[in-house]
């Protein structure tokens, strides 16, 4: 998949793999919505997600900033969108758990952090109004080429090396669970009448 922008002077053009946008749209981006951490659910598919205009202003607006800077490594942006709530962020604030509800655990081959414990659900994930989107970045001449890595609903944790939680002050998830839904209004973006505790901060 490949998009072709011109912003401030400059050509961009942004590339998905064929394998990138599968693992999204198998793990972040449903059909259906389905209220778990790390799940979007006012796009059913990255595709839609890059079709979108508000998120294409802002992840553009972060692309030409980097190339004026000539910032070419790996880069992260972390778009509020527009206030709206759309989907479940898959961190959270690490002072919001007990010592006993988390567990060291490896995220990558590079990086770890802490994660709740299988079979405990001390608080829902919450809903987000954050979406990350990481990326690689080439300059060439006045064309800036871009290659999309990842994309996940909630706050950018940065590179996943190392000691993640204790470098950003935040818990991971673990696969499947369940997030707040509260009053909210499912795929329409709508702000719930939610108590602060639940919600991801801008």
């Amino acid at each position: 998949m490949k998009i072709e922008e011109t912003v401030a002077g400059k050509k961009v053009v942004i590339n998905l793999d064929e394998d990138v946008i599968q693992r999204l749209n198998s793990t972040c981006f449903h059909a259906q919505i389905i209220p778990q951490a790390g799940n979007f659910d006012k796009w059913k598919s990255v595709q839609e997600f890059f079709a979108d205009k508000t998120i294409m202003k802002y992840f553009l607006e972060d692309v030409v900033e980097d190339a004026v800077r000539l910032n070419t490594k790996s880069n992260s942006v972390c778009i509020n969108y527009d206030g709206q709530l759309i989907g479940w962020s898959d961190t959270e604030k690490k002072r919001k758990f007990q010592k006993e509800h988390l567990v060291r655990t490896s995220l990558n081959a590079n990086g770890f952090g802490l994660t709740i414990k299988k079979g405990l659900v001390p608080r829902l994930a919450p809903l987000t109004n954050l979406a990350t989107i990481v990326y690689d970045m080439s300059v060439v001449s006045d064309t800036v080429f871009i290659q999309i890595i990842s994309v996940y609903p909630g706050f950018d944790v940065g590179d996943i090396k190392g000691d993640v939680t204790r470098r950003e002050g935040r818990i991971f998830f673990p696969p499947n669970y369940p997030g707040w839904t509260g009053q909210r209004i499912l795929g329409v973006g709508v702000t719930p009448k939610a108590p602060p505790m639940f919600l991801t901060e801008n």
